[in-house]
């Protein structure tokens, strides 16, 4: 049976651009670093819209879940390159299996969980601790939000009216984000030296598996049948 073909959704259609200037486009392969991306600028154009008007104060725990989440969506990018990095290694730890890694991160929005894993991976992998600042600040936004539930609907955070900052709250959580955003710039790099590294280890294990059928051979001449004999 034939598949059926994709359909953009209903509402996507209705809209359709017919003027560059009113054109957005929804990309089908976006991925959750994609996704990573989009919620860190919607935040910043959010926060930019910022006046020190009364009207201002209904932007903050959606401009806080935005946040929020495009940590959540780092940290777990981050753990999925960095479990690959791990097993690529050769470690066999259970809580590497790519299914089983898969599902963890698909049921949790956990940050605490998440931070915790991330900072074990970055440990296994013998890479830098994040900055104890970026530490500070990530864990009051778990203190605030531990589950992705309390930006996102009303009734969540204590019963008290509180005064805020805005734009020093803004350039802390921008510049948290930054911090342990930069941490998949830091796998990558790894992940190329870790390439380099298994090339120069599989070009040596060839050369001495070369040197040691040349020796067999010497020695054996046309009985020895070759290294995979053995």
């Amino acid at each position: 049976m034939a598949k059926k073909p994709a359909r953009s959704p209903h509402l996507f259609r209705v809209f359709k651009s017919t003027d560059r200037q009113s054109l957005i486009v929804r990309y089908p392969y976006q991925d959750d670093s994609d996704l990573e991306y989009g919620y860190a600028e919607a935040a910043k154009r959010l926060a930019a819209s910022f006046q020190g008007q009364p009207i201002d104060d209904t932007i903050l725990l959606p401009f806080m879940y935005l946040w929020r989440h495009a940590v959540e969506l780092s940290l777990k990018q981050q753990i999925k390159l960095a479990a690959r990095l791990r097993r690529a290694n050769g470690e066999e730890d259970e809580s590497l299996d790519p299914d089983k890694l898969r599902g963890w991160l698909n049921r949790t929005h956990s940050m605490r969980e998440l931070a915790t894993s991330l900072a074990a991976h970055f440990a296994e992998l013998d890479l830098p601790k994040m900055p104890q600042e970026t530490n500070r600040t990530l864990s009051w936004l778990i203190d605030a939000d531990p589950n992705g539930q309390t930006f996102r609907y009303a009734g969540g955070l204590p019963d008290t009216q509180d005064f805020i900052d805005f734009p020093a709250l803004n350039k802390c959580l921008e510049d948290t984000y930054n911090m342990v955003s930069a941490g998949i710039d830091v796998l990558w790099a790894y992940s190329e030296a870790q390439q380099d590294f298994l090339a120069e280890r599989r070009e040596f294990e060839a050369e001495m598996r070369a040197d040691f059928e040349a020796e067999m051979r010497a020695e054996y001449g046309s009985e020895f049948g070759g290294y995979a004999d053995y």
